[in-house]
């Protein structure tokens, strides 16, 4: 039994018009497939965030105004760590500290960098890149 057709929207057909059998059906496939996508998109989304948090990179004082520069990893993040770099925005390497399973690190001679963005690059074992955060030298 059809309520309406459209001519002038035919993909609403579907919606506007009440079907017996195999249309019927396959909205109500399109709608868990919906809710079975959105569910996890959800729930990937949320894992994600809890995990970022977890192992996060602490760097203070920001914005920079002092002549030092501390940075804090967790003990989960700083046990895969060898080095912690200092860069400037275009990626030229300013500062290296040496982690050796520390968590609490030290840049010294701050002041002799002019404003702008900077990143904090925590290097692996393996040299790769772990993790990695920007901040702000304002005097």
């Amino acid at each position: 039994m059809h309520l309406f057709k459209s001519s002038v929207y035919p993909h609403f057909y579907p919606i506007l018009t009440i079907y017996t059998g195999k249309k019927f059906i396959f909205l109500q496939y399109q709608m868990k497939r919906f809710v079975v996508i959105l569910s996890f998109l959800l729930c990937t989304a949320f894992f994600a965030s809890a995990q970022s948090r977890s192992s996060k990179i602490e760097i203070y004082p920001v914005p920079s105004k002092d002549n030092k520069l501390y940075v804090r990893l967790t003990s989960s993040v700083a046990g895969k760590t060898s080095t912690v770099e200092l860069r400037n925005f275009i990626g030229k390497k300013l500062q290296s500290v040496k982690c050796g399973g520390k968590t609490d690190l030290e840049f010294n001679d701050m002041r002799q960098y002019p404003e702008g963005v900077y990143v904090i690059l925590v290097k692996g074992k393996n040299g790769k890149i772990e993790k990695s955060e920007k901040f702000l030298i304002a005097r």
